[in-house]
C-alpha cells in the first residue's frame, strides 16, 4: 500500500585528509554516506558507508588507486522483511588498482559481506578486474 508522506535524508562527504604538497594529485581522501528513513514503506530504515580512497599510494605510481572501505544497512521493521529472515547487512571492501599501462589497469580486490538474510553465511569474495581502455 502507499503511504503519506514518507522521507528520507542523506548526508555525504568527501575530505581530503592527506595531500603530498609536491604532487597534489597524491592524495587520501574519507568519504561517507549516511542516511535515515522513516522506515516505512521504505525497507531501508537507515545506512553508512566510509571509506579511504589513496591516489597514487605509493611513491613513482601516481596512477595507482588504494581503497579500504565499510558499509552497513539496517532495514526496517516492515512485517514483510521479518517474514522474509531480513536483517542487517554489512560489508567491506579492499582493493588496489595499479596502472599497468596508461591504457591497462588491473584491480585485485577483497569483498567480505555478512548479508541481510538471516541464516546466511558470511560470503568471501576474491577476485581480479582488468580494464583496458582505448
Amino acid at each position: 500500500p502507499t503511504r503519506s508522506p514518507a522521507w528520507t535524508a542523506t548526508w555525504r562527504f568527501d575530505q581530503v585528509v592527506r595531500a603530498d604538497p609536491a604532487n597534489p594529485l597524491r592524495n587520501w581522501t574519507l568519504n561517507g554516506d549516511f542516511g535515515l528513513s522513516d522506515g516505512n514503506p521504505n525497507p531501508i530504515h537507515w545506512f553508512a558507508n566510509i571509506a579511504l580512497v589513496a591516489n597514487g599510494p605509493i611513491r613513482g605510481r601516481e596512477h595507482d588507486l588504494f581503497g579500504i572501505g565499510y558499509y552497513h544497512l539496517g532495514v526496517s521493521g516492515l512485517p514483510v522483511l521479518e517474514a522474509l529472515g531480513l536483517s542487517a547487512e554489512n560489508g567491506f571492501e579492499v582493493f588496489y588498482d595499479a596502472a599497468v599501462t596508461p591504457s591497462f589497469r588491473l584491480t585485485p580486490d577483497l569483498q567480505v559481506l555478512n548479508p541481510a538474510r538471516r541464516g546466511v553465511a558470511t560470503a568471501v569474495l576474491i577476485g581480479v578486474r582488468a580494464r583496458l581502455s582505448f
